[in-house]
């Protein structure tokens, strides 16, 4: 399963793709810059997109919902 992981913070980013790993996912990508993202993840073609969506703006729930319906691929958000 190909996983991308969509967080502007390293450390967050590092735990929970370490967390993947440790649970055998071992095909995981990780994006700490949102700019052109949603390109990068047509291209990686994920299964699953994971997305931090703290404090999130209108436009990024509105690019996360395009992205899910485009790639026809869950993608899940923590909202903090």
């Amino acid at each position: 399963m190909r996983i991308a992981i969509v967080d502007e913070s390293p450390a967050r980013a590092a735990i929970i793709e370490d967390g993947l790993r440790e649970a055998g996912m071992l095909d995981v990508t990780t994006f700490l810059d949102r700019r052109g993202i949603a390109a990068r993840l047509e291209a990686l073609s994920p299964d699953v997109v994971l997305i931090n969506l703290a404090n999130p703006h209108r436009d990024e729930l509105e690019e996360v919902f395009a992205l899910s319906r485009a790639m026809a691929r869950p993608a899940a958000g923590e909202i903090r």
